[in-house]
């Protein structure tokens, strides 16, 4: 963002000021824009959106610090707010409202521009780190989710594995011997405390079968 490109917005009810702001930052090189009210500058930033603003504390109907509130919930656009001499409440409650710094009437033309300039550059490096960290939190969110899709994976084959064992395990102790494999003959089982209890009743050839846990 360089001064040749920068919009500012200049919002005061008193015509000499604005035209005296205007004039300033018109020769340094800004565009510039002027508003006498706060439905002004509504207005105008429904087509244009300035990349400092500003405003004057003291205005008829909706005030400076008003409208500093609802510009930082809206924008990230730098905020001077613009105050008599003297107004220290002024200043402190429009720092704390969202303003990026203050300027006093009447003010010298030297301190304004290195005011300007310097909320400018915060301005541009919170616009050059915004898209970079919101690459990075976009990028993270993808990994997180690959993550929980892949450990979604895991417990699905977890669990089919621990399905098998447990079919193998009842297999397993289920299975009986119904001929008696040293002789031939047919085994009989009977229930014990933990499971079955295959006798042969020809040569006495036992098994014992384990009941599936």
């Amino acid at each position: 963002m360089t001064s040749e490109s920068a919009l500012i917005g200049v919002v005061d009810d008193e015509p000499e000021i604005r035209t005296l702001l205007s004039e300033i930052l018109t020769r340094e090189g800004y565009r510039v824009v002027t508003c006498a009210s706060g439905a002004e500058l509504w207005a105008m930033m429904e087509r244009q959106r300035p990349d400092l603003l500003l405003l004057d504390i003291r205005m008829p109907g909706e005030d400076g610090l008003s409208i500093a509130r609802r510009v930082r919930a809206l924008s990230n656009a730098g905020i001077i707010m613009v105050t008599s001499l003297g107004t220290v409440i002024d200043r402190v409650v429009g720092l704390e409202m969202g303003a990026d710094d203050y300027i006093a009437k009447p003010f010298d033309r030297r301190e304004l521009l290195a005011r300007v300039k310097s909320v400018i550059r915060r301005q541009k490096s919170v616009g050059q780190t915004g898209p970079n960290l919101l690459g990075k939190i976009e990028s993270l969110e993808k990994k997180l989710d690959s993550v929980k899709e892949e450990l979604g994976r895991l417990n699905d084959e977890a669990l089919h594995i621990d399905a098998e064992a447990s079919h193998i395990e009842t297999l397993l102790h289920a299975h009986r011997e119904d001929h008696c494999p040293t002789c031939g003959s047919k085994v009989i089982y009977h229930q014990a405390e933990s499971g079955s209890l295959g006798i042969c009743n020809n040569c006495g050839w036992t098994h014992f079968v384990e009941d599936a846990k």
